[in-house]
């Protein structure tokens, strides 16, 4: 996002159409993430080390367990996710995702609102039932995007599926 001052919520379509669209997010990159992949690199190098002592191989196991995840980890801290916005729809693509990336039109959605899981806000969907998805209670997550409160990119994903759903059903 480059320096694209945001309305606020609650968006109306006047306030969409000055939004340039596509709009580009990254999802967020704290310092948890680095520090689960130091923690599971001790704990990886603690299991070699009790394995070159001891020669036991579930140190062995849990070794190659904790580096594994804290490679994984640090990838995903280095390539983090993309949330594209625009007028077809939302786009979530990650270079660590298979097939790349996942694509949705704004007809698929049912709507978008706030979550809070262990005091932290989190921008939740649910599908709608044409979408040939599976409708979870409490519908899907989507991941944590920096520069942008939860809440305002909730209303904003809810005004865009609202102006470009029915934009299309006008056609």
């Amino acid at each position: 996002m480059e320096n694209q001052a945001l309305p606020t919520p609650p968006f109306d379509a006047t306030d969409l159409l000055s939004l340039e669209l596509p709009l580009v997010l990254q999802t967020s990159r704290g310092a948890g993430v680095w520090a689960a992949v130091l923690l599971c690199g001790a704990l990886g190098a603690l299991g070699v080390w009790l394995y070159r002592d001891d020669g036991a191989w579930p140190a062995l196991a849990c070794a190659i367990l904790f580096i594994g995840l804290a490679v994984l980890g640090g990838l995903s801290a280095l390539f983090p996710a993309t949330l594209h916005i625009d007028e077809t729809g939302l786009r979530i693509s990650s270079a660590l995702r298979r097939g790349g990336q996942v694509t949705m039109p704004w007809q698929d959605f049912e709507s978008f609102g706030v979550v809070n899981i262990a005091h932290r806000s989190c921008v939740a969907y649910q599908v709608s039932k044409t979408s040939g998805k599976r409708r979870i209670p409490g519908g899907y997550m989507l991941p944590r995007t920096q520069g942008i409160p939860a809440e305002v990119l909730a209303s904003l994903l809810e005004a865009s599926r609202e102006f470009f759903t029915n934009e299309s059903d006008d056609d």
